[in-house]
């Protein structure tokens, strides 16, 4: 199942009452992700989206700025993207 279980005891009944918190704890835990970038941000799920239009040398060092703050959160979180799982995509009209 993978989600944490919370037993309660309540109004005096001793029936355990089961409680998936591990969704709701990560949306709490992500949900400052986007705040802290540039750039537009996605998050669906597990997964997060950053994305911006890159058309100057400024451009790309405030997408570099974003990927040094995802490290940064990374780090302050104790967390870790699946780099295997990362991808850049590059559309252009050439």
């Amino acid at each position: 199942s993978g989600g944490r279980l919370l037993m309660l005891r309540s109004c005096g009944v001793k029936c355990p009452i089961r409680v998936r918190l591990g969704p709701s704890l990560f949306l709490l835990y992500i949900n400052d992700l986007p705040k802290r970038l540039s750039t537009t941000a996605r998050l669906f799920a597990d997964d997060t989206l950053a994305h911006n239009t890159v058309r100057s040398a400024n451009d790309q060092q405030v997408l570099q700025e974003d990927l040094n703050r995802l490290a940064e959160w990374e780090q302050t979180w104790m967390t870790h993207f699946q780099r295997d799982k990362c991808q850049t995509l590059h559309v252009t009209r050439k």
